[in-house]
């Protein structure tokens, strides 16, 4: 939105499974980072998206901080540090416990 509530753009960002988005940050650069999750049956993962000014994606992105493939991990929280590097924290749930992780990239 501009400073009088007007929507500049509105996209939806979709793919084969249920995605959902849980915070955006924009970095120094412009680029805004969307922090969610993807969900495929029982396998989640954590799902970022980078996009342009104009909302459109310039990549996409799973993560999954847990060893091996079939964890379901989940983002909680993400955060912009000096300038160019975004830390993520989230936790993965092997069995009925949950393992929390935290991955920084740049």
């Amino acid at each position: 939105m501009d400073s009088v509530g007007n929507i500049q753009w509105a996209k939806n960002y979709t793919g084969p499974a249920i995605e959902f988005a849980t915070e955006i940050e924009q970095l120094p650069d412009s680029t805004y980072i969307v922090n969610g999750t993807y969900s495929a049956g029982n396998n989640c993962k954590s799902w970022l998206i980078a996009l342009d000014t104009s909302g459109d994606s310039l990549w996409s992105q799973l993560f999954s901080a847990g060893p091996g493939s079939t964890n379901v991990d989940y983002n909680n929280s993400m955060a912009v540090l000096n300038s160019s590097i975004v830390g993520l924290t989230g936790f993965y749930n092997p069995t009925s416990f949950h393992i929390p992780w935290v991955i920084f990239f740049q």
